[in-house]
């Protein structure tokens, strides 16, 4: 497991929403992903928002999954908030942007977790169009984490030989834990990393290279 660092203030001061604690969408393939995990919360989402708390930021975390949002929530209520919400529906957009301004006043960070598949073109697109205005957009691409989506994006029974097999092509020598994750969005969140825009953030202990 990755070693959790140090928590701290890098998101002061800071309001962030976070899609897709137990869900992730990927429209593009026409499918929806349920994260198989049960009730635990510990997918890419929830790992994201529970970082971005303990560095000080008040976190709007929205999701489908009602019971398992308010769970995330209430391990950190002070700085966690739940919301319902489906990433398809514009309605739902609106009140959750209603929601950080009228409780927080401000909102600095949007981790669309639980978004449409876009290619990485459209991201590049974005930057250049928003940078001006000071609106980052990057991408953080994960390997497989053990969420129970092996079989999804192998195309292979989740068996402990198929998962060795996998690894076995992953230099780094295993799969992706949500902290990894969540770290690499915190740097991005964060004022470290205010001079990164259009990049695509590789997380995959150097499975592609």
């Amino acid at each position: 497991m990755t070693r959790q660092l140090t928590s701290g203030a890098r998101l002061q001061g800071k309001v962030a929403i976070v899609t897709g604690i137990f869900l992730s969408y990927n429209l593009w393939r026409g499918m929806h992903i349920a994260n198989d995990e049960p009730g635990g919360g510990s997918g890419f989402g929830a790992a994201i928002a529970r970082r971005f708390g303990e560095e000080g930021a008040k976190v709007i975390i929205t999701d489908i999954n009602v019971e398992g949002g308010q769970k995330v929530a209430a391990q950190n209520p002070e700085s966690l908030v739940f919301q319902q919400m489906d990433v398809t529906k514009a309605d739902d957009w609106t009140a959750v942007m209603d929601l950080a301004f009228s409780k927080f006043g401000r909102l600095d960070i949007l981790v669309n977790n639980a978004g449409i598949t876009y290619r990485n073109k459209a991201t590049k697109g974005l930057a250049a169009e928003y940078g001006p205005h000071n609106i980052r957009v990057n991408t953080v691409s994960p390997l497989l984490s053990g969420t129970g989506l092996f079989s999804m994006f192998t195309g292979m029974p989740d068996t402990p030989e198929n998962r060795e097999k996998f690894i076995g092509n992953v230099p780094l020598g295993r799969l992706t834990d949500p902290d990894d994750v969540a770290n690499m969005c915190l740097y991005l969140a964060s004022d470290e990393g205010s001079f990164i825009n259009g990049a695509e953030m590789i997380v995959d202990g150097g499975k592609c290279i």
